[in-house]
Order: C-alpha cells, then sequence, then structure tokens
C-alpha cells in the first residue's frame, strides 16, 4: 500500500494556485514529491485573509501565471486522488476538497470523488485538545524542521512527518498508526458527546429553562406512543402538565412523559391544545392559570392532581424519580462531525459527483493568456 499526502494553496482563498503532493510507502519511504503551480486566472491577493497575518506564497505571481491552468492540471490530480491502491492523507482537508470543487465548477470539468484520511482531526484526538491546530503547531509540537510552510508540497510532506514521528514514539508501522489513531479519535468524540451531555445536563438541573425546552422538544417527538392502549383517561388524549413540575422535578417530568406515551398520550405544553390537564403546585404554575382561563372560555380539560394521574398510569412518583437521565442525554457517536461523510467512516471525503456546470466568467483582476501546455504536462 503507498500513501498519498497533498495540499493546496490558494490565490485568494479560494481559487487555486498550487497544487503540492508526496507519496510514500508503509515504512515512509519518499518516492515522490511536487509542487504542482496553477495558474488561478484571478488576482493574487491574501489581503482579505486577516487571520492568516503576514502569510506570504512561496512562489512569485509572474510564476504562478506562467504555470499551466487547473483545467490542464486536472487529469493529473484526478489520478493521483482517485488512485485505487493509495491511501489519501492530508490536513484539513474539508478546505481542499472546497478548492477542489470550486475548480472543478470553474471549468465545467466533473467533481472528484475520494477518500481521504485528515491527519488535524486524528492529531487532536491523538493529543486531547479543545481546537483544531495549524499545520505550524503541530510542527512545533513534534519537532519537525526544515520546512517552508504554506509551500503545498512541504505542507503536505508536514503530515507524512508528523505521522511517522507518533509512529516512532508508539512504536508502530504507518498503517497501525493510521489504525490506532484512528481508535483514539473515535474514543475521543465519546469523551466530548460524554462532556457535552453533562453541560447539557448540568444547565437542566440549574433551571436553564431554554434547555429544558430544547431538550424536551425533541425528546417528545422521539417518544413512541402505544396506539394500542386502552387507558380510558389518556388514549389518544393531548395532556398538559403543571410548569413547575418540570421546573422542580425535571427528572421526574422526564420520566412522566415517556409513561403519558405508554398509555397512548399526547405531550403538549399548550394548555389551548390539551384535552387533560394534570397539576402539582396551584400557587405558583402559570400554565395552570392558563389552563383555567381556556375551561372558563368553554374548552373542555379534565384536571388531575398528580397523585391520581400517576395511579392511572400505574406508576409512582419514585419511579418517575428514578429516570436516567444521563443515559438519556449522551448519544454514542460514530465520529467527531468535521465533515459530512456520505458513507461513514472517517475515511470518506465530502465528495459529490455532479453534473458539470458552465465556466463562469471571471470578475475583476487580469486576464492572463493560457498555458499551451497538454493536459499531461506536469511541470
Amino acid at each position: 500500500m503507498e500513501y498519498i499526502s497533498f495540499d493546496i494553496e490558494c490565490c485568494d482563498g479560494k481559487h487555486i494556485c498550487e497544487f503540492g503532493y508526496v507519496r510514500v510507502d508503509e515504512q515512509f519511504r519518499v518516492a515522490e514529491k511536487e509542487c504542482l503551480l496553477i495558474n488561478p486566472e484571478h488576482r493574487i491577493t491574501l489581503s482579505n485573509r486577516k487571520s492568516l497575518g503576514d502569510m506570504k506564497l512561496a512562489f512569485s505571481d509572474k510564476e504562478y501565471y506562467a504555470a499551466p491552468t487547473f483545467a490542464r492540471r486536472y487529469e493529473h490530480i484526478r489520478r493521483l486522488l482517485t488512485d485505487p491502491n493509495v491511501t489519501i492523507l492530508g490536513f484539513s482537508l474539508q478546505n481542499d476538497v472546497g478548492f477542489l470543487k470550486t475548480a472543478c465548477e470553474e471549468y465545467g470539468l466533473p467533481r472528484i470523488l475520494f477518500k481521504y484520511v485528515d491527519f488535524q482531526k486524528l492529531y487532536r484526538a491523538y493529543t486531547g485538545a479543545k481546537q483544531d491546530c495549524s499545520v505550524g503547531a503541530f510542527s512545533q509540537e513534534l519537532g519537525i524542521e526544515d520546512l517552508c510552510f504554506h509551500k503545498s508540497d512541504d505542507d503536505a510532506y508536514a503530515v507524512v512527518l508528523g505521522l511517522k514521528k507518533i509512529a516512532e514514539i508508539e512504536g508502530l508501522t504507518l498503517p497501525q498508526t493510521l489504525e490506532e489513531l484512528d481508535r483514539r479519535k473515535k474514543e475521543y468524540a465519546r469523551e466530548l458527546a460524554r462532556e457535552k451531555a453533562q453541560n447539557r445536563l448540568k444547565k437542566i438541573l440549574d433551571g436553564n429553562k431554554k434547555t429544558q425546552n430544547g431538550f424536551l422538544k425533541n425528546y417528545s417527538q422521539k417518544l413512541k406512543r402505544n396506539k394500542t392502549s386502552e387507558n380510558e383517561v389518556f388514549a389518544g388524549k393531548w395532556v398538559c402538565v403543571g410548569s413547575s413540575y418540570q421546573k422542580e422535578r425535571f427528572a421526574s417530568f422526564v420520566g412522566l412523559l415517556e409513561k403519558l406515551a405508554e398509555n397512548g398520550a399526547f405531550y403538549t405544553p399548550r394548555t389551548s391544545g390539551c384535552q387533560v390537564f394534570i397539576t402539582f403546585d396551584l400557587n405558583d404554575d402559570a400554565r395552570y392559570n392558563s389552563a383555567q382561563i381556556c375551561a372558563k372560555n368553554g374548552k373542555k380539560i379534565l384536571f388531575l392532581t398528580m397523585e391520581e394521574a400517576l395511579e392511572k398510569l400505574g406508576t409512582t412518583e419514585e419511579d418517575l424519580a428514578a429516570t436516567d437521565l444521563v443515559a438519556l442525554f449522551y448519544e454514542e457517536p460514530t465520529e467527531l462531525k468535521e465533515y459530512k461523510s456520505p458513507e461513514g467512516g472517517v475515511t470518506i471525503g465530502d465528495v459529490v459527483s455532479a453534473q458539470p456546470k458552465k465556466r463562469r466568467k471571471h470578475r475583476g483582476g487580469k486576464k492572463h493568456k493560457k498555458p499551451g501546455a497538454k493536459p499531461s504536462d506536469n511541470k
């Protein structure tokens, strides 16, 4: 198995001016390293990318404009990225996939469908960092030197060297390193999901009404209602519950929603749409007051105390209070959600085949004469 790490540089944050790549084997031996300059046919300016500070491209404007266009580099790039015997590597490749998509649309070419491994996400999981880092940052952390950052083939090579450093630390081969990093990435995703669930749960238990309502909206829709229930009081009825019960006993409230669904009822927070109202604290309940007004205006509503409702549902307050909120809030992830993955798994690039679009007219910038290089030219 061979591996190709690639990187793209743009002239303006959108249009490609470099495609660099490195081909290595399982022992990290470099078989090929090349930087393909591309005439972007757009004005070269980085002034609109404030986040990059004083970033400079590796070559002069003259060299870029003298290079073949993306249309002439397309077949070479397509062959590299779609080789079935090669694993594609890179760093923050969601961005590069977008650049390729833009270029293909610009020149009326079919999009390139390929799979890849994104080292940025693997490295984040490996270090346990809360945020993604840059090529320069991970290179510094791993002691990688003598590279020209923002030169596409060197940035691509940095990924290979980063994997090599980790392989040396862990005593693994390149394939084993990718497998181990993938395992850690999935575990890291689970840790993030648990942390997110705990944070949401804390807000819930602290009485954050917005977080409570957000959860309840999704949870009540997911509940499977027992359509065959023969409960005379609740089957097929819309039920509203006192707001003070939700606020003061949230775990019990969630358990109550589940019991209502088991007995064929629908839950609604709107008193105007309910047929049954379960009361809790009459002295401090805005929903109860609203339901009373609806009843006085002629709406037929059955009012039940909490004790009466629990008896008719065949449960107790103790059973409801035992509802495991942590289990409800924690969702087992399959991966970090760094990009849409139509086929699942960590190596699927978010690139969807599409019909070629007509090439758009360029706006602004000096139009440069297309070089006469053939599609197979690599220089």
